[in-house]
């Protein structure tokens, strides 16, 4: 064999002990692992990775083993996160409630109020004419955060937020005035068209519900004139 082809051989063998040697020192062992900082990091990589079972298996560990230490209330949130990234909003929603009751002046409070409205907003239906209970449970957790937190990178965010959910409040709203409509009860139909104006008046300019102000205009018209 020509030197050439011994130090390719040679260069080879390095780079695949250099690969397993990079490997093994990625791998943690959780169960095992004494350091809560080295659980919480192999957490938020196999996060980043998509790795959600391996996510989760970290920073359940830091909350098992870990009381005490400054990792577990970011395993805490570590985990909201885990449930976000899966779309798993309404279980995301609670972790980061959870999180921010816990630790109300922690520096990712502002954060996890935040991703509880947003999980909270994602998890309501866009139909109107179902539950909305949780866009009602959105515009809240928004406005908690604009209360508490008013100096936090997500406040407008946070009031679009607001805004989005108010909007679906009052076209369900809108949604039972026509059926109320439709079944010729004319007075229980105009109750709850002059209910929007009365309840969400702060809608009035928001853009997005100019369509239904017009409706809505129209409707308190007809019926006022009959």
């Amino acid at each position: 064999m020509g030197w050439s082809c011994k130090i390719k051989t040679n260069f080879f063998y390095t780079f695949v002990l250099l690969f397993l040697a990079s490997c093994a020192s990625d791998r943690v062992d959780i169960a095992n692992e004494k350091n809560p900082q080295k659980l919480y990091e192999h957490g938020e990589k196999a996060l980043k990775e998509g790795d959600y079972l391996e996510a989760n298996d970290a920073f359940s560990e830091i909350r098992k083993r870990f009381s005490q230490s400054q990792y577990f209330a970011l395993a805490e949130l570590g985990s909201a996160d885990n449930e976000f990234s899966q779309d798993s909003f309404a279980e995301a929603a609670a972790l980061y409630g959870n999180f921010v009751e816990l630790y109300p002046n922690h520096k990712k409070a502002a954060y996890a109020q935040f991703q509880k409205a947003k999980s909270l907003m994602l998890d309501a239906p866009l139909n109107e004419a179902r539950d909305q209970s949780a866009s009602s449970s959105a515009a809240k957790a928004a406005s908690q955060l604009l209360a508490r937190y008013p100096r936090s990178e997500y406040t407008k965010e946070a009031q679009e937020i607001v805004n989005r959910a108010r909007l679906q409040l009052a076209k369900k709203e809108a949604y039972i005035a026509r059926f109320y409509a439709k079944k010729n009860q004319k007075e229980a139909s105009l109750n709850r068209w002059k209910k929007i104006p009365a309840e969400y008046k702060d809608l009035k300019n928001y853009e997005p519900a100019q369509a239904l102000w017009k409706e809505l205009e129209v409707a308190l018209k007809d019926q006022k004139s009959e």
